[in-house]
């Protein structure tokens, strides 16, 4: 997967250019995410760690609405 995508795409995104070095689900597989292809993307691990983070917190936040 990292060969297919060499660099990060939310780093891309910002107009950085960054090596990928984490394959992350888009939606994460305890939100019900597959493994397919099309839901994973490469990643540095700056930007996965900061998407993995903000969705801890967003699944924090469901818990405690319920």
């Amino acid at each position: 997967m990292l060969a297919e995508e060499p660099l990060c795409r939310a780093c891309l995104e910002l107009g950085r250019t960054t090596a990928s070095t984490r394959v992350d689900h888009i939606k994460p597989l305890s939100e019900g995410g597959t493994d397919d292809r099309s839901n994973k993307q490469g990643l540095c691990i700056p930007c996965h760690d900061a998407k993995s983070a903000a969705e801890r917190t967003a699944a924090r936040r469901d818990r405690q609405d319920r």
